[in-house]
């Protein structure tokens, strides 16, 4: 099954995904890591919260 989630940002930005495993990917979201399974905009405008799924 897949989820679709909205992520916010601290300057207010959203962001919209999806994902079949939604801690492993808001994990990617929000790690140093994460930046090799992300876009440049994605990793550079975190930490991000879920605000929806």
């Amino acid at each position: 099954m897949f989820y679709v989630y909205i992520l916010e940002n601290s300057q207010r930005k959203l962001y919209i995904g999806q994902t079949e495993d939604l801690e492993r990917r808001l994990d990617q979201h929000n790690s140093p890591e994460g930046k090799e399974h992300l876009g440049k905009y994605t990793h550079r405008n975190g930490p991000r919260s879920l605000i929806g799924s």
